[in-house]
């Protein structure tokens, strides 16, 4: 297998992994969206805190893609 065969592979299954991991992730997302019904009582606090990590999140996200952060995202738990 020549080099730009390799890297041909290694863009098809970056490409092929990216849009299925984004199709889970955007739909997790929407999930939590739901907790916005009136079946559920939120304080803004936590708006903010759910905010805050989904913001992080991405950002980390980001800079891994762009080889300027090697750090992991950590669970999350609300604050009381």
């Amino acid at each position: 297998m020549t080099n730009t065969e390799k890297m041909n592979t290694k863009q098809e299954n970056f490409k092929r992994l990216c849009e299925k991991r984004m199709d889970n992730a955007l739909a997790k997302i929407s999930l939590i969206g739901n907790l916005a019904g009136s079946q559920y009582e939120k304080s803004e606090e936590q708006i903010e805190q759910v905010n805050e990590a989904l913001s992080n999140a991405v950002v980390a996200v980001v800079e891994r893609l762009e080889g300027t952060s090697k750090d992991k995202s950590h669970g999350f738990i609300l604050k009381d």
